[in-house]
């Protein structure tokens, strides 16, 4: 979610979670991620990326300036 957030304009504050799947489908973004864990860690919340995702983006966005995510920061 950080990758992705860095790579925008306004950081996290205007993150989707449309993009972030685009981006999460490209296996050479953020290619040292451990997407197997990741999806097993969602497995083992009875969720699906995308629902776990929003949440995650939600809650960063809550955050946004202490994770320096906000764009102008970057």
């Amino acid at each position: 979610m950080q990758a992705a957030a860095r790579m925008r304009p306004n950081g996290i504050t205007d993150l989707e979670v449309k993009s972030f799947m685009k981006k999460w489908k490209d296996k050479r973004f953020a290619a040292k991620c451990n997407r197997p864990l990741i999806l097993q860690g969602c497995e083992m919340l009875g969720m699906e990326i995308r629902e776990v995702a929003a949440i995650v983006i939600e809650g960063m966005k809550a955050h946004a300036e202490e994770l320096r995510l906000t764009g102008s920061n970057l």
